[in-house]
């Protein structure tokens, strides 16, 4: 059958179903009305026909009209009513004989003409049925009768398949009965399958709107609408119509359901899958509740669909989650409705089919926001709760509310048998919160212990003394011979004994635990024992070691997660973000070659690790767009249980990414209170007495630790401190308190614990090393630190050190002395020991060398030059790098190199620190400088610090050492004194207004420069931060010429901003006003400074300036447009070369250009420097003539030398004293036209009180070309 047949039966079919508009009732609805006195007896045989008509009764009202015609052969109605039942008998004939009559009365009526075109139809006189329709429609086209014989034309052309032309006439009709609902339906039907949309979604909008659309219609309807992507709206919104008629359709509100839900249209999607729940489609009572808690923000609603989906899936874990923290939500509410009594009852009887668990969650947060008496009032009015696990909701709100005794009521609550871990576990906890002993808390497990005398039960009872920091656990454990032999033969169990030990700084006693974890390993690919051992030595300050062995489980595993996890947390600590980077890069790389069923947790695993890159970068914005993208991922995935846990870590990561960007309120909204982990309020909120100290312990424990992860040292004590007032005597927390206070700066403090600790260790090294730590930041003498560290004289064991290559404890007891010397005023001695360490270390790492040169070209020009002057062998840097080592896993070259990692880093942490120690110790301070920078940014070495700060605040770079000062804060670090230290250099940096005159006078160059300047200016600058610098200018300029004068009055401000350590801008801008031409001009300068490399760094700078060689350049508004660009090399011998290039375009059209190559050395004393310089200059234009106003040589070229001396008045120490000094020197310049010039300089700085500043320069030039001399003065106040 083809489809142009189907096509067209489809629309006749609906067209011809419209018998009522293509005929007009054969009678009419009424009968003759009587109105004489006696009607005749044809009238009342008439009336009788009509109703047999009427009733169907076509045969009998036939005898009738027959006898009516011969009773009134003349009567037309009559004859005309008998001619159209003929019709309806299918006696065309008959019907054709009398419409015959009917013409020669009226030929021309339509109503006629319109029949005999019928009759044509009917015998399928086609053309001849046109013509009478044409006839018809032509001659009254908007009455009824045309507009029948337009349709009647259009049947016939969708009959012979002339669709465009039925369409067309259709259309008409449309347009002139526009109410005629068939027509419509007809047009709907031609255009749905024409595809002409816009005019069929036109009718079908009629149709819908006067309910004339019948329902399969509209059904098969949108199945078309469908095919165009500009109508899915409108084939939904009929399918929506045909649910109004079937409303029990389930795949039509499936289908509507996932349509709605993948556009993200919960609300419309709502009523299709509640119609979809009352079935047993169990997944969309996940869809509900979603859209009801977050679309429509229902939480009272959600939570139904969420117990339902719970009845059927218990054991979902995310869902779990979800009705906890609804039930959080709605509890809010109740308490902010301040609900109460039977009233609460009932409402949460109505709510949930858990009541119980909302009033816990409002006496939760009851208790939590400090309304003790109305949680314990809720509690009360609960009663006993029937479900075990509320049991012990309530008893754990009891605890936390300080009610420790009915908390144990209710413990007693939970029968025997469903008393778990758990339960045992909490019971624990609560009792150690009471202060128990360690026997009294065990006797309460022992029931547990005794029925599973397993491992289970053990891990229990570790995991406790482990969250807890109680080394008496461990003794008594370890003291019943079933519990040790269950230990020894565990490796998880021996780890986390080892753990404890750890945590406690009692490192001695690991090693034998890890030893026999060791020989209990079965595989190569179990890096359990490993991990735990490089975790271990972090803690002990082995941090190389630790570095070691996990760079050794890259090749024994091919996705290293937890190894690589790890590595990326060292570099970060050091903000060594490159190599993070490419530890990550190296994880991604190996996860695309597996082959896992795990692929979602694989991938999670790698976006966590690259956020903690970003935040360790500051870079926040970021993070947040890949967890939400990670986020939004899985929680489309179906089948989202297993992901449970995923997405936890990914919102928490979320949280505290939005917390990194000040964005508190957010986080909380995401979050329901109860959810908030540790890691995240340590974050949120300072411990307040009031709050924390009815606390319970673990609560204490877990804030304290976090806080000094995230090294909030501040917050970190406070905790510690109150679970010392809290517990017995712990030694995790003795040592805890050490660290904080070590980290603080407050040494004193920090001894005094440690000392305490030593005492009852005396063989623990941990606590040795952390005292003479402690001991040298103090300015101990060395007898002090000799003693401390077990040595015979400090001499003797320079001479003596041994090292084998990875004697990482013997290193770091020699660098802890030379440091120690250093820091107590003993330099030589501490710096022959670091030369020592230095020469054994090296040794050591000669291996390396059969591994070949492994040196690369540079890869830039710069790293070329600067080679020239570093000649260091590179293939210790190169072997040891992250590329390296991933490039030759598995292979000899690997082993070496991870074997001697630890070596190469102590190597190059001792080399730099003595370095720049060295160029200290020698006054070369520019050097030492440099080698401190080099030394924090490698190592982030708080030996670093300590030196640095004072070589800034010598050299008079404020700024810089601010800088310091916040890097140390922000990275939780000290320094001795710190804070008298910042409170000093914010007094150096205070707002400052300084007023000065002077006077510039220039003659020579053949007359080519000619000028006298008489200069008065007032300057007032700020410091905001320490990487910002603003100030704004004054200056009055009184400009003499040989014949005539011209003043000019300046205003401009300026700004210096350091946006990185490699990268800084100064910009200036100002206008000079002249009285002698009344405009105003425009000056300024932008430069931008960049370090290419640690050695070499660049300028580059475009300035604009007034040319003021003569009176006439500078009534000529002659102003020169320079480009300059610059780099400057820091040899490690100490000085630096230099080289400018300028490149000026004067507004006469002339260019000069400058080249101006250098040489600079200084040397310091304690309270002189003594700077040497040698300068070349290039001078040129391109322009020479004698009649320019001002100098522009064809080519000068001069040499210079210069010698300044520099003297500080006083150096008694004081962190507080006056800084002042004067410097007084001159230069020697020789000229290519063999003229030698003199110059003498002489500047004065007198700090002369906190507030007021002097200052002066003296400078006088002396030559046979030119000469120059220049005084100025001025004051400045500081507030």
């Amino acid at each position: 059958m083809s489809t142009r047949f189907i096509y067209i039966f489809t629309v006749l079919t609906i067209f011809l179903s419209a018998t009522s508009l293509f005929a007009t009732p054969i009678v009419p609805e009424h009968d003759i009305v009587i109105v004489l006195p006696a009607p005749p007896a044809w009238k009342e045989d008439w009336n009788r026909a009509r109703t047999l008509v009427r009733d169907g009764n076509y045969k009998k009202a036939n005898e009738v009209y027959r006898g009516l015609m011969e009773q009134r052969p003349s009567a037309t109605v009559i004859r005309w009513e008998y001619c159209q039942l003929l019709f309806a008998q299918d006696d065309f004939s008959g019907s054709a004989t009398l419409l015959s009559t009917l013409l020669e009365v009226d030929s021309q009526s339509p109503e006629y003409q319109l029949f005999a075109g019928r009759l044509a139809l009917k015998q399928k006189k086609y053309g001849e049925a046109i013509q009478l329709f044409q006839k018809v429609f032509a001659k009254v086209p908007l009455t009824k009768p045309g507009l029948l014989a337009a349709k009647k034309m259009a049947e016939i052309f969708l009959q012979e398949g002339k669709v465009d032309a039925a369409l067309s006439l259709l259309r008409q009709v449309f347009a002139r009965s526009p109410d005629d609902l068939e027509t419509v339906k007809t047009l709907a039907q031609i255009c749905l399958n024409r595809e002409l949309f816009a005019e069929a979604e036109k009718y079908f909008n009629i149709l819908m709107e006067q309910k004339g659309l019948p329902a399969r219609f509209a059904l098969q309807a949108s199945a078309v609408f469908i095919k165009d992507e500009n109508y899915h709206s409108f084939s939904h919104a009929l399918q929506e119509y045909y649910l109004q008629i079937y409303p029990y359709d389930l795949e039509v509100h499936r289908e509507l359901a996932d349509v709605y839900l993948n556009a993200g249209d919960g609300k419309r999607a709502l009523p299709h899958l509640r119609k979809l729940t009352e079935g047993r489609d169990v997944q969309h009572w996940l869809s509900v509740a979603r859209i009801y808690e977050n679309t429509l923000k229902r939480p009272d609603k959600a939570l139904a669909y969420y117990e339902k989906y719970l009845q059927k899936y218990p054991k979902d874990q995310e869902i779990q989650g979800q009705v906890a923290r609804l039930q959080g939500l709605l509890a809010r509410e109740f308490i902010a409705r301040g609900v109460g009594g039977e009233q609460l009852r009932e409402d949460l009887s109505a709510l949930t089919s858990s009541p119980e668990k909302i009033y816990i969650k409002m006496a939760n947060q009851l208790g939590q926001g400090g309304e003790k008496k109305k949680a314990l009032k809720l509690l009360a009015s609960l009663g006993r709760p029937k479900n075990d696990s509320n049991i012990i909701a309530i008893a754990r709100i009891y605890s936390a509310l300080g009610e420790d005794k009915k908390s144990l009521i209710y413990m007693d609550f939970v029968p025997v048998k469903a008393r778990d871990q758990a339960y045992y576990l909490f019971r624990r906890e609560m009792e150690q919160n009471m202060a128990l002993k360690f026997e009294a808390y065990l006797s309460s497990y022992s029931l547990f212990f005794l029925e599973t005398p397993e491992r289970a039960s053990l891990t229990v009872l570790l995991k406790g003394a482990e969250k807890f920091g109680r080394l008496d656990d461990i003794t008594h454990i370890l003291a019943v011979t079933e519990a040790r032999e269950l230990i020894y033969s565990d490796i998880s169990l021996l780890l986390t004994v080892a753990r404890i030990y750890a945590s406690s700084g009692l490192f001695s006693r690991t090693e034998d635990l890890l030893k026999r974890a060791d020989s209990l390993v079965s595989s190569d690919l179990d890096d359990r024992v490993q991990l735990c051992r490089a975790e271990i030595l972090r803690q002990e300050g082995f941090v190389f070691d630790s570095e070691r062995i996990l760079r050794q489980q890259l090749g024994r595993s091919v996705f290293p997660l937890a190894a690589i996890k790890a590595l990326v947390k060292l570099d970060l600590q050091l903000s060594h973000f490159d190599n993070a980077r490419k530890w990550l890069s190296y994880l991604t790389v190996q996860a695309d070659q597996l082959e896992s069923v795990n692929l979602q947790l694989i991938e999670t695993e790698l976006a966590l690790l690259r956020v903690q890159i970003l935040w360790a970068e500051g870079r926040y914005d970021i993070a947040e767009l890949v967890l939400s993208n990670r986020l939004h991922f899985l929680e489309k995935t179906k089948s989202a249980s297993p992901f449970a846990s995923l997405k936890k870590r990914l919102k928490n990561s979320l949280c505290i990414t939005w917390l990194g960007q000040g964005k508190d309120e957010q986080c909380l909204e995401f979050f329901s209170k109860e959810e908030l982990s540790s890691e995240i309020i340590s974050r949120l909120q300072e411990p307040a007495d009031d709050k924390f100290k009815s606390a319970s312990i673990s609560s204490l424990f877990a804030l304290a630790e976090q806080a000094y992860r995230d090294r909030n040292y501040e917050i970190s004590l406070r905790y510690f401190k109150l679970l010392d007032s809290k517990l017995d005597d712990r030694v995790f927390i003795k040592k805890s308190l050490g660290d904080c206070l070590f980290a603080l700066g407050k040494f004193k403090e920090a001894s005094q614990q440690y000392l305490l600790l030593l005492k009852e260790f005396p063989d623990e090294e941990f606590y040795r090393g952390r005292l003479a730590d402690v001991t040298g930041r103090l300015g101990r003498s060395k007898e002090e630190i000799r003693q401390l560290l077990g040595v015979e004289t400090v001499t003797d064991f320079a001479q003596k050190i041994q090292l084998s290559v990875n004697s990482s404890p013997t290193t770091q007891k020699s660098l802890r002395i030379a440091r120690a010397l250093w820091l107590s005023g003993s330099k030589e001695i501490s710096l022959s020991l670091y030369k020592e360490l230095i020469d054994q270390l090296f040794f050591n790492l000669s291996e390396l060398k059969s591994l070949g040169s492994t040196e690369k070209d540079s890869d830039t020009y710069w790293q070329g030059i600067v080679q020239l002057f570093y000649q260091e062998n590179n293939i210790f840097e190169q072997s040891m790098s992250p590329d390296y080592l991933i490039a030759h896993l598995g292979t000899p070259e690997a082993d070496l190199i991870v074997r001697l990692y630890p070596t190469y880093r102590w190597h190059r942490l001792i080399s730099r620190e003595y370095e720049a120690r060295n160029a200290a110790h020698q006054k070369k301070l520019l050097l030492a400088e440099r080698n401190y920078r080099k030394l924090f940014s490698e190592e982030a070495s708080s030996e670093a610090i300590i030196d640095l700060a004072p070589i800034y605040k010598r050299l008079g770079q404020y700024n810089k050492e601010a800088q310091i000062y916040q890097s140390v804060q922000e990275a939780g670090r000290t320094l001795p004194d710190l804070d008298e230290s910042i409170a000093l250099n914010r007094e150096q940096r205070r707002p400052q207004l300084r007023l000065e005159t002077g006077m510039d006078n220039r003659q020579g160059r053949e007359g080519a420069i000619n000028m006298r300047k008489y200069v008065s200016s007032l300057r007032a600058s700020l410091l905001p931060t320490p990487q910002q610098e603003f100030y704004f200018d004054y200056r009055a300029t009184d400009y003499n010429g040989a014949d005539q004068d011209s003043f000019g009055q300046y205003l401009g401000a300026g700004a210096g901003i350091d946006f990185t350590d490699d990268i800084s801008l100064a910009i200036r801008l100002g206008g000079e006003h002249l009285n002698s031409d009344g405009r105003v001009e425009i000056s300024g300068l932008a430069q931008l400074n960049y370090r290419l490399l640690d050695q070499l760094r660049s300028y580059v700078e475009i300035r604009r300036r007034r040319v003021d060689d003569t009176i006439v350049a500078v009534d000529g508004e002659i102003f020169a447009d320079d480009i300059g660009a610059g780099i400057v090399l820091e040899t490690p011998v100490g000085f630096d070369l230099g080289l400018d290039y300028t490149q000026s375009f004067l507004t006469d059209g002339n260019k000069q250009t400058k080249f101006h190559p250098w040489f600079f050395y200084n040397i310091f004393g304690d309270t002189t420097q003594l700077n040497f310089q040698y300068d070349f200059l290039y001078f040129a234009g391109d322009e020479v003539n004698p009649e320019l106003p001002y100098w522009s040589p064809e080519d000068y070229r001069e040499h210079k030398l210069s010698l300044y001396f520099q003297h500080q008045f006083n150096n008694s120490g004081e962190e507080d004293e006056l800084e002042s000094f004067y410097s007084l020197g001159g230069a020697v310049g020789f000229e290519d036209d063999q003229n030698i010039t003199y110059t003498g300089k002489f500047d004065i700085f007198l700090e002369m009180n906190q507030h007021f500043l002097l200052n002066g320069t003296l400078l006088y030039t002396r030559s046979d070309d030119y000469n120059e001399s220049q005084a100025r003065i001025g004051i400045s106040y500081r507030w």
